[in-house]
Formats: structure tokens, C-alpha cells, sequence
């Protein structure tokens, strides 16, 4: 049995349904199904960052990374961070 959705991916879902958005920011599984039952695609914060760096929009990854845990508040995964460096080289 799935566990319940916390209020953030709920938040996040009822936020996308409201507004008829085609996707969802959202990396924790459990959110993705939900999300998914109700018509959503779902985009996650490792490919978000990869493409605006990729688009020229994010020069300096770190300092994106930074901006995200400092300003929003949001947690970013020490893997999820590794994945980045790898992909683009850094």
C-alpha cells in the first residue's frame, strides 16, 4: 500500500489541478502516481536543472543549487547533486 502524500506533494498536485497545468515539479515518488492518476506529467528538479544549464539559463550550477536551498528552501539530495556534476562535467 502506498504511503499518504505529505502536504507539499499534495499541495503540489492540488496546485496543478487548479490551474490546469500540464506538469508537475515533483521528484518524491510516491507523488508521481497520484499526479499521474489525474492526468499530470511530471518533470523533476535533476532535469529542470540540467536543461536551464543546458539552454544557457544556469551558468553556474553551484550557485543554482545554492539559490534553490537557500532562497526556496529546498531540499536538494547529495546524489541528485552528484548526477548533476556528472552530467555536465563539473
Amino acid at each position: 500500500m502506498p504511503l499518504p502524500l505529505d502536504l507539499g506533494e499534495t499541495g503540489a498536485i492540488a496546485l496543478a489541478l487548479a490551474t490546469r497545468a500540464d506538469l508537475v515539479l515533483m521528484d518524491e515518488k510516491r507523488g508521481h502516481a497520484t499526479a499521474r492518476r489525474h492526468g499530470r506529467g511530471l518533470a523533476g528538479v535533476r532535469g529542470e536543472l540540467l536543461w536551464a544549464h543546458h539552454a544557457g539559463l544556469l551558468p553556474n550550477r553551484r550557485a543554482g543549487i545554492h539559490q534553490l536551498r537557500s532562497k526556496a528552501g529546498f531540499f536538494v539530495d547529495a546524489e541528485i547533486e552528484r548526477f548533476i556534476h556528472a552530467q555536465i562535467g563539473e
